[in-house]
């Protein structure tokens, strides 16, 4: 009941503003969970109207085009070349030398590049079934993940829009622009793991140091499947 109201609040505002660039994001986000996503591609496009930049619209749009099968669409490839232009931008800003279009980062939900463990070992689709985990090995190319780490890497030496957790001794990063596509794009693994079809919520990328630990999760109401991708682990550190 109370994220119906919420729905109908977002609805009534973007009614009497049509120029709230969040409200649109915000009602997007809901109708993709909702698996409608004609409604939500309609606030997608309203949002990058006002703002061709803003990255989690244009990432969900792409998600959305992928589901309803137009990713081949010119829209699709309009957006495709976008996010791929961007990646390029955040990679060299954090030093990262790879081409992203080279190691296989911009061929989005191509499954040889993000359902890899399902072409490696049919038998995981069981596995998860049964035990109601897995535990994957090389789920991202050694080219992603060494980009991935570089990425990382540079953005704690620099310090750039991140702050550590003391009580947890993590670092968190302010913004997410790599992670939320990386979950975006492992959406099919895990629908094919679970047999669901399955819709994100959210990344969270952290850095963690000696000492560190993971809390209670609180949210497990909401996120009904984790998945807990480990990029690199330095025991020295």
């Amino acid at each position: 009941r109370s994220a119906h109201n919420a729905t109908r609040s977002i609805r009534k505002a973007v009614t009497l503003e049509p120029g709230l660039l969040m409200g649109h994001n915000l009602l997007a986000k809901i109708y993709i969970g909702q698996g409608r996503f004609k409604k939500a591609m309609h606030h997608l496009e309203k949002a990058l109207e006002l703002d061709p930049s803003m990255w989690e619209a244009l990432i969900q749009l792409q998600f959305v085009l992928h589901r309803t099968k137009r990713l081949d669409s010119a829209r699709g490839r309009d957006v495709n070349a976008k996010i791929c232009k961007r990646i390029k931008v955040l990679f060299k800003k954090q030093n990262v030398a790879a081409d992203p279009q080279e190691i296989g980062f911009c061929s989005f939900f191509d499954k040889a590049t993000w359902q890899r463990p399902l072409e490696e070992d049919a038998s995981v689709t069981a596995r998860m079934q049964a035990n109601k985990y897995v535990a994957l090995a090389d789920i991202l190319a050694p080219k992603i993940v060494e980009a991935l780490q570089q990425y990382y890497r540079n953005i704690i030496k620099t310090k750039y829009k991140v702050r550590f957790a003391e009580k947890t001794r993590r670092y968190e990063f302010e913004e997410a622009p790599l992670a939320n596509l990386v979950n975006l794009m492992l959406t099919d693994l895990v629908s094919a793991l679970t047999g669901q079809s399955v819709v994100p919520t959210y990344a969270f990328p952290v850095y963690y140091v000696s000492g560190g630990h993971i809390w209670p999760h609180l949210d497990v109401a909401e996120n009904e499947i984790s998945l807990t991708m480990q990029l690199e682990l330095s025991p020295q550190h």
